[in-house]
């Protein structure tokens, strides 16, 4: 019985295949966006940094899930096939400590 079920499957996911293959497939563009090194900066800060390497520190704006969110956001209206990930390095720092990474994996789930 297993070995006429097995082949009748193998039938069929053959024929879906070769069925696949043959249509005609249409160019798409694929976003992909990113975070990296988050550090379970949540929360919106600013930190001088020296953007041109001339010792000149200016304050920029960082971190911020409400940010992140609206990136991603902006960019998914932009073309619905944006894809989002995390590179990592996002679990540390009082959110990850206090809440053992849960609002963290939230609120990057919520933001996109």
């Amino acid at each position: 019985m297993f070995r006429i079920f097995k082949a009748a499957l193998i039938a069929t996911v053959s024929v879906v295949a070769i069925e696949a293959a043959s249509a005609p497939v249409a160019a798409h563009t694929v976003t992909i966006a990113g975070t990296a090194d988050l550090q379970g900066m949540m929360e919106p800060s600013v930190q001088k940094i020296d953007l041109n390497f001339d010792g000149k520190k200016e304050e920029m704006p960082m971190g911020g899930i409400a940010r992140i969110a609206t990136c991603f956001t902006e960019l998914k209206a932009q073309n619905p096939a944006t894809v989002t990930v995390s590179t990592g390095d996002d679990l540390m720092n009082r959110f990850f400590h206090t809440y053992k990474g849960k609002a963290i994996f939230s609120l990057m789930s919520d933001a996109g």
